[in-house]
């Protein structure tokens, strides 16, 4: 709203960066942050808003409230979204909102109140001093409601109760069968519903994917929780058609296409001051569609490349190739490992007003400030390595690439390199070593690898242990040093495990961090490329050359009490 207001030149520039401050020192909203330092009317705010979301206004001192009304939303939500309800007209729930754009409140809204709603904007000091005068004294003293209890009673529309989660606590998250025979709009409400409770819950569980799967006589819900899916509902069978109807209505996907792989994005206000973006995929399957929707919460993804994992010997080694300004740093591991994070991290610390980043991404995961960001469109022809050589003649400094996807996009990299860029990209691999040799197996020269490639890191994401129910785990001095804990340390510290609680949600383990291998390619390493080696003899190498292994960084957050040996076995192979 602020980049609006600034644009419309309703305020200035310095206006909007006293009220950004003033709202994050005292967590209120820009709105009110920009009425208090007076730099413009809450009757300002509120007829632009109308404008910009054509959505019409409404003075609420001039208006009649039905406190039979209230019942509809509940006082704390009504207080957390600056909402409240106007009145019943046609089957929908008017309500006044201080923030139109604010659509994951709006949706949450019809989730719990089970109506179809349509909206007024409102000025805030109204719309709270109205809440506080009309919801009666008894709805004020009731403990606030979870949002999965809510859930569960919104989902309350037919008799019989087939779902249960899968998780004791998770389990109110639950589905209400259809009655026998219902027809396919009797289902479209519970299934909206639901739809709405996943996603709520699955930001609420800090879950970063939401896996929806049609099987023979069942419709099974999964949660990716730090990086392990855990079975959340059952669901009947009956609905993965609305199911999936309703996902792509939301996602804006073509609902008559239901043989070939569909994708689309979707971003959201959830609450007060969390933006989500959602990316939703469908992929057909023998029983219907499978749908996987990626939840990615701002709050909870930090890029500060100090704070990733690295240990301070890493964080040099991979700080020196980067501000050597030129050369490729590459980054591998599989999915869900972190290699984005470390990507923006990485940009956001090179980003200097003197410097033009420019990227190439599948897609744009995050809008990085100073950065000239593209989305490769290869159904338009432009793929990567298009996308790249035409990039190359708009002067750029750093230039991030989403993937090393193949030859061409390798070569061009390599040549952006040698002509003075820093490349910072990905490529498939098991480990460091394994990205030299996967470029030499592309069919890049050996002598072209080690003239440009200046570092090469491997990652990997470790589950944390739940500080709330840490509990000691023992292990055999030989299973320790069969797993690669150096002798001379073991005994000198505990390991530990998780016993799960409801904290955790009886995982043991709660929030995740990075380990790495950091593989700088000295003139030790360039000298060994020259023969076309093998990964094994590159990494042997590089660990005489005091490489710190994937194993070895997961054994020293072992050692520190950040994870367990089980979470490093799951995730590393022995060296």
């Amino acid at each position: 709203m602020g980049q609006l207001l600034l644009k419309a030149r309703i305020i200035s520039e310095k206006q909007l960066e006293e009220a950004l401050k003033l709202q994050k020192a005292e967590g209120q909203r820009l709105g009110s942050a920009l009425v208090k330092i007076d730099a413009v009317s809450e009757e300002s705010i509120i007829t632009f808003l109308s404008r910009q979301y054509n959505v019409p206004p409404i003075n609420l001192t001039e208006f009649k409230f039905d406190a039979a009304l209230m019942k509809y939303i509940s006082y704390d939500v009504a207080k957390r979204y600056h909402v409240i309800p106007l009145m019943l007209a046609g089957g929908n729930l008017r309500i006044a909102v201080a923030d139109p754009s604010n659509h994951a409140a709006i949706e949450d809204i019809k989730f719990i109140s089970g109506m179809n709603i349509s909206i007024y904007v409102a000025v805030e000091s109204m719309i709270m001093d109205a809440i506080e005068r009309y919801y009666p004294p008894s709805e004020k003293a009731r403990k606030p409601v979870e949002s999965q209890q809510v859930a569960k009673r919104a989902s309350q529309a037919q008799p019989e109760q087939v779902g249960r989660s899968l998780d004791r606590s998770l389990e109110e998250l639950t589905v209400v069968a259809p009655a026998e025979k219902a027809d396919r709009k009797g289902l479209e409400q519970p299934v909206e519903k639901m739809l709405n409770g996943m996603l709520v819950n699955a930001v609420k569980y800090r879950a970063s994917d939401v896996h929806i799967e049609p099987g023979e006589d069942v419709l099974r819900v999964r949660f990716r929780i730090d990086g392990v899916l855990k079975p959340v509902l059952k669901l009947p069978v009956e609905m993965k058609d609305v199911m999936a109807s309703k996902v792509k209505s939301l996602f804006k996907l073509d609902l008559a296409e239901k043989q070939m792989p569909q994708s689309g994005r979707l971003k959201f206000r959830f609450g007060a001051d969390k933006e989500i973006d959602c990316r939703a995929s469908t992929f057909p399957t023998q029983f219907g569609e499978k749908i996987v929707i990626k939840v990615i919460d701002r709050a909870n993804v930090e890029f500060d490349i100090a704070k990733l994992g690295f240990d301070a010997k890493q964080l040099r080694n991979f700080r020196a190739a980067l501000e050597r300004g030129h050369g490729i740093a590459l980054i591998a591991g599989p999915i869900d490992s972190g290699k984005t994070t470390t990507i923006y991290s990485a940009l956001i610390d090179l980003n200097k007003s003197g410097i033009n980043i420019m990227t190439l991404e599948d897609p744009i995961e995050v809008n990085l400030f100073g950065a000239n960001q593209t989305r490769i469109k290869p159904e338009l022809g432009l793929t990567y390595a298009a996308a790249l050589e035409s990039l190359l003649v708009q002067d750029p400094d750093i230039i991030a690439v989403g993937e090393l996807k193949d030859r061409a996009t390798a070569e061009l990299a390599v040549r952006a390199a040698l002509s003075g860029h820093l490349i910072v990209s990905t490529l498939p691999a098991n480990d460091s070593a394994g990205i030299l040799t996967r470029l030499i197996n592309m069919g890049i020269e050996p002598f072209a690898i080690s003239s440009s490639v200046s570092v090469c890191v491997a990652q990997r994401l470790v589950r944390k242990i739940c500080d709330n129910c840490r509990v000691e785990q023992a292990f055999d001095e030989t299973t320790l040093m069969q797993i690669g804990f150096p002798s001379d340390i073991i005994g000198t510290f505990t390991c530990y495990t998780g016993a799960g609680c409801e904290r955790c949600h009886n995982t043991g383990y709660s929030g995740r961090t990075a380990i790495f291998e950091v593989l700088p390619v000295t003139a030790e390493i360039q000298e060994l490329l020259m023969r076309n080696p093998t990964a094994a003899e590159i990494k042997h190498k590089a660990i005489m050359l005091g490489l710190a292994t994937l194993r070895r960084s997961g054994i020293q957050r072992v050692v520190d009490g950040t994870t367990s040996v089980d979470e490093v076995l799951r995730v590393t192979f022995e060296d």
